[in-house]
């Protein structure tokens, strides 16, 4: 399937106190390692940002609407890439596995969007969406609507159950404290 990955990074990062993308984690920043997944599995790969010259790279995509959160990012995302879907990762979620990347998109189908849950949680930052997507997502911005899980409530989504043992690759790192907790764990798995 040709689809696009974008890496959502438009974040203020106001928990951690500063940029979480260039945290580093076996020596890689998480924008890094984020973008080395997504480039084994698609045919282009982009950041979304929410302010102009937060990186140094071509494949910048500056969201439309500023402060809104992730909505703005995907709609933003889907409005610019030129294949039919884009698998969508957060640059703060660094464990997230290539498998686990490889299932969501390999369920698509025929829905608008493919999102995970584990532990009973569902993670709309980490899916796949359908250029579909677009028209339900404006709407939802012209009412003020920010909520991603509104905006699922409006659209054709398959919800992919992951085992709860498979909960860690999905923690964020938002403070200082994850971010120690993760690094403790990643020293201990080496």
């Amino acid at each position: 399937m040709d689809i696009s990955g974008v890496i959502l990074s438009g974040g203020d990062s106001k928990r951690m106190g500063k940029n979480k993308c260039l945290l580093k984690i076996n020596n890689k920043t998480f924008i890094n390692l984020q973008t080395e997944k997504l480039n084994k599995l698609c045919t282009q790969v982009f950041i979304s940002v929410s302010k102009k010259n937060d990186y140094k790279k071509n494949n910048i995509i500056v969201d439309k609407f500023y402060d809104i959160g992730p909505v703005s990012g995907i709609y933003s995302s889907l409005k610019k890439i030129t294949t039919g879907y884009a698998v969508f990762l957060p640059c703060d979620m660094p464990l997230i596995s290539m498998s686990i990347l490889k299932t969501i998109i390999e369920n698509i189908g025929n829905y608008d969007a493919v999102v995970p849950v584990c532990n009973k949680k569902i993670f709309p930052v980490s899916a796949v969406y359908s250029k579909k997507c677009i028209k339900t997502l404006k709407n939802n911005i012209a009412k003020k609507d920010y909520k991603l899980l509104n905006f699922l409530n409006n659209i054709n989504v398959k919800y992919l159950r992951f085992d709860n043992n498979l909960k860690h690759f999905f923690n964020n790192v938002n403070t200082q404290t994850d971010y120690k907790n993760l690094l403790d764990e990643s020293n201990k798995n080496l």
